[in-house]
């Protein structure tokens, strides 16, 4: 049924579209380089002079039925808006060479310019995409000419290095599903072969100074199981503190997957996830013919209520300003295991599978993580369920302290939300490779057997967790395809090393205090009392967050709750012999 109405939307579109006329044109970069670009005019009777022009930048074909046919249909032909669609340098009728996002923080301005100096538009342009089309927006935001007066972006980063490579190691699923789909052997290899975040990544990276020249006001929508939700939220929150539109631009944030907003989504079936208002026009008529006031606030998030049964979710749009929201107050959850050192066997013949989660190719969004729970490879540490509602709302982090027998070792953290029938829902995820702990610039192998801090950032969340339901933090060295499997030895990928099997130590003593930390926006989580201050001799790293603590578990794949502070109480007398 969805694929049939899309088709008739498409042929609606396509007969609709015949009013508007197309004209191709060479546009020329400053290299040389000619760029295919067509320039789709709406009827001069019905739209006369000079008009506001909607550019469309892609690698998948200028001429792709879907948005184009959309943006011809509605922009064009019924709001009278010109729309420019563009092939990437490389791509289509494009002249150059593809290595994708490298070059369209050069292209994108210069096709700006040019179209600013014909004679049918009218000094006002907006561009518009989504994924791969938006990226390019977003990387050519800096430098566009003050004729850019917004830009619509969908499901996109700003910074390629962190959405291939989060926490240093390869998001194998992502990057080689999508290059599949190019004619481009080389560019996996060139990416591999700079898998350190060096000044190669300058070109698809904004950095600070960068963002301080944006003057577009930019909207974007998301998803927290989108596959740049990290990147996306973190490029919103530097807009408004750094560019000059500040509070002029808007995020929304919906329970979505990348570019999927139908239920279900992943195993919880909503009763609608739809956005609140579609401003999509509303916006490109206020920033480019002055009509209208925008009445939608900066930031439009949708908080999520899993049923008891972990299949069913409630929730509600809140509005705010700022993400993560400043009523969200960080609470480090202090892990706490049976013994002070847990160690895992990680085989990368044998990794811990993905599923669901923030993915292009395979299952995504929240999904049951009871079978990955119970393997003999990963630490499991849950809270007692919960005696009332609270609320967590920003991004998660996590501090583990860990120690390889090899010179390099990944540390996954997922975080679950279980059900009282035992379904552990999928929140979000991260990773850190041991390569890349002291400086994600420099490869540095590990020292075999020495915990060091593994700083993960997980993806945003945004729930209220009901009375009954636990928290879970699951920690282990694999979690594949979605992360390429470490082969645990401190080598260039480029080299192709070996893998080799190795164990994972994880320190959950007042010495070494591992940590996640909860965004808890209201409520108090079921928290135990924090660990005991370590032994003369021990210490314990300077960096520890403080706050509401968490305490965590007996053991491998067992609840952690023990009443009062006795495992505390028992672990210090241990020690004192």
């Amino acid at each position: 049924m969805r694929t049939i109405v899309l088709g008739l939307l498409f042929v609606m579109c396509a007969q609709t579209a015949r009013a508007a006329t197309k004209t191709e044109v060479m546009v020329p970069m400053p290299d040389g380089t000619r760029l295919m670009t067509d320039v789709w005019r709406p009827n001069p009777a019905q739209f006369p002079g000079p008009r506001p022009v909607i550019l469309r930048r892609t690698p998948y074909g200028r001429g792709f039925p879907f948005p184009q046919s959309l943006l011809v249909w509605n922009l064009a032909d019924l709001n009278g808006y010109i729309v420019v669609s563009q092939d990437v340098r490389g791509r289509g009728g494009s002249e150059g060479t593809f290595l994708p996002f490298f070059t369209d923080a050069v292209d994108g301005p210069a096709t700006m310019r040019w179209i600013e100096q014909q004679d049918w538009c009218d000094g006002n342009i907006g561009s518009f995409g989504a994924s791969a089309e938006g990226i390019v927006q977003l990387l050519a935001l800096p430098d566009a000419p003050d004729s850019l007066r917004c830009a619509h972006v969908q499901n996109a980063s700003d910074n390629l290095y962190d959405s291939l490579m989060p926490g240093g190691a390869w998001r194998a699923e992502l990057t080689t599903s999508w290059l599949n789909g190019f004619p481009t052997p080389t560019t996996l290899a060139a990416w591999r072969a700079h898998e350190a975040k060096s000044t190669y990544w300058d070109p698809v990276i904004v950095d600070a100074a960068e963002r301080s020249r944006i003057r577009a006001r930019v909207y974007m929508t998301s998803g927290f199981f989108d596959i740049f939700a990290l990147q996306q939220t973190a490029a919103f929150s530097h807009y408004v503190t750094d560019s000059a539109p500040g509070s002029g631009h808007t995020l929304v944030l919906g329970p979505w997957t990348h570019g999927d907003a139908q239920t279900p989504i992943g195993e919880l079936a909503y009763a609608n996830v739809a956005a609140p208002t579609d401003d999509n026009l509303a916006f490109f008529n206020h920033c480019l013919k002055g009509q209208g006031t925008p009445n939608w606030p900066s930031l439009r998030y949708f908080v999520t209520q899993i049923g008891d049964d972990g299949a069913a979710a409630t929730g509600e749009w809140r509005q705010g300003t700022l993400w993560p929201p400043p009523e969200s107050i960080l609470t480090p959850w202090y892990l706490t295991a049976a013994q002070d050192v847990t160690t895992l066997t990680v085989d990368p013949s044998n990794p811990v599978p993905t599923v669901g989660g923030a993915n292009l190719s395979v299952a995504d969004g929240p999904r049951d993580q009871s079978a990955l729970d119970a393997r003999g490879d990963v630490l499991t540490i849950t809270t007692a369920p919960g005696t009332s509602d609270y609320e967590l709302i920003g991004n998660p982090k996590a501090r583990i302290y860990a120690a390889s027998a090899t010179t390099d070792v990944d540390v996954v953290v997922r975080l679950t939300q279980v059900a009282p029938n035992g379904k552990s829902l999928l929140l979000t995820d991260g990773v850190r490779r041991g390569r890349f702990v002291a400086a994600p610039s420099v490869l540095t192998p590990l020292t075999p057997g020495v915990p060091v801090p593994f700083e993960l950032d997980l993806g945003p969340v945004a729930v209220r967790v009901k009375a009954g339901h636990s928290l879970r933090v699951a920690i282990s060295g694999t979690n594949s395809p979605h992360y390429e499997v470490n082969p645990n030895v401190a080598e260039p990928l480029s080299s192709s090393p070996p893998p080799m099997m190795t164990t994972l130590s994880i320190y959950t003593d007042p010495a070494h205090p591992s940590t996640v930390t909860l965004p808890v926006a209201s409520g108090t989580p079921p928290l135990p009392p924090p660990p005991p201050p370590p032994l003369p001799g021990e210490g314990v790293d300077a960096g520890a967050p403080t706050g509401r603590n968490c305490g965590a578990g007996p053991g491998q794949a067992v609840s952690m709750w023990v009443a009062g502070g006795v495992l505390f109480a028992l672990r210090r007398r241990r020690r004192h012999g």
